[in-house]
């Protein structure tokens, strides 16, 4: 008998003290949570979290926001999200691992180089924020059901154009530590898939949902707050974009593309790199079925692209290579100039 209140003893000893751990962590959370909203640049992001409920008990804690809300104000342009609710948890056995979702997320994007606004939104994103190599810290992400719209202004209310829409977007990011007193510059990394991805304005491309678009770039240097002070120093201290692979596999084309950005003067886009692109042909031959070209110059078109053609390594179509340079303002494919290049900053 007295053994088994010895064991009811410890029992209960036991729960009082792990609820007493989950409420400190909860607690500690909770705080943590408000000293990071608390320290935000008033001028530069705000944030309305919305109503604030605990839970996750016994093996996390969760707190979720409903409602939340916010609005940045950044050198390259405004930026606003939205979401009918936010969740951010923490496992009581690995605290320093955050899980985050947000459902039916929508963020308007308005770019200061353009008039034109963009409108994302996403039936779920979640993500896992965990420490990484080298004091780095790793954001693992997922979005599905993601749309995009261009919003154009028409009078009331705003027309809004379906520009693309995929199943599933997915990556990582990595975020190093600031480099001071002269270091090498932080190296920070992207990753990108997108799935099912169909955007129904390009007509003359068919992927029927399912395209696909992968990338991987670095972004050498650090844009603190993305000011326009920030990007000049980030500019003026060697700051460049790395993409190391973008691979666009968009019936009828296939392109995979490396290169290197920067921003010159007046920043505007500053690089060079180049494109493997399959499928031209094909692309042609949609061109002539819809009217957009004759036959005479569908012919000509590619006798042009046989000249450009090389065998590919991997025994598959051929390819034709494309050197691509951003430089004076103006985007070139060899000698042809593609198109103007604005500054990113009105």
């Amino acid at each position: 008998m007295r053994r088994v209140l010895w064991i009811t003893l410890a029992v209960v000893i036991g729960a009082v003290g792990y609820s007493a751990a989950w409420w400190f962590v909860a607690e500690r959370t909770r705080t943590t949570i408000i000293a990071w909203l608390d320290g935000l640049p008033a001028e530069q992001l705000s944030v309305t979290p919305g109503e604030m409920r605990r839970g996750g008990f016994p093996f996390a804690v969760r707190w979720t926001f409903s409602q939340p809300r916010a609005e940045a104000l950044w050198a390259l342009g405004d930026l606003a999200a939205k979401a009918t609710s936010l969740s951010l948890t923490v496992e009581i056995w690995a605290p320093s691992v955050i899980q985050l979702r947000a459902d039916q997320l929508g963020v308007a994007v308005n770019p200061a180089s353009t008039s034109r606004a963009w409108r994302l939104s996403a039936e779920a994103w979640s993500a896992t924020l965990e420490p990484g190599p080298a004091q780095a810290v790793d954001l693992r992400y997922e979005l599905t059901n993601l749309l995009v719209d261009e919003i154009r202004p028409s009078g009331a209310p705003m027309a809004a154009q379906r520009l693309a829409r995929a199943q599933r977007a997915s990556g990582t990011v990595r975020i190093s530590p600031r480099q001071e007193d002269g270091g090498p510059l932080a190296v920070h990394s992207a990753a990108l898939d997108l799935v099912g991805l169909n955007a129904p304005g390009m007509k003359y491309f068919t992927p029927n949902g399912d395209g696909r678009i992968q990338a991987l770039a670095h972004l050498r240097g650090d844009l603190g707050n993305a000011s326009i002070e920030d990007v000049v120093a980030w500019r003026d201290a060697g700051g460049v974009l790395d993409i190391e692979s973008l691979d666009i596999d968009w019936p009828p084309a296939d392109i995979a593309f490396n290169g290197t950005l920067a921003l010159d003067e007046k920043l505007r886009l500053l690089g060079a790199g180049s494109a493997d692109i399959r499928g031209l042909p094909g692309l042609i031959d949609t061109m002539a079925d819809r009217g957009e070209l004759k036959n005479s110059q569908a012919t000509i078109a590619k006798l042009a692209l046989a000249l450009m053609t090389r065998p590919a390594k991997d025994g598959g179509a051929p390819v034709v290579r494309l050197p691509l340079t951003a430089q004076n303002g103006r985007l070139r494919a060899g000698p042809f100039t593609l198109s103007r290049l604005a500054s990113l900053i009105r």
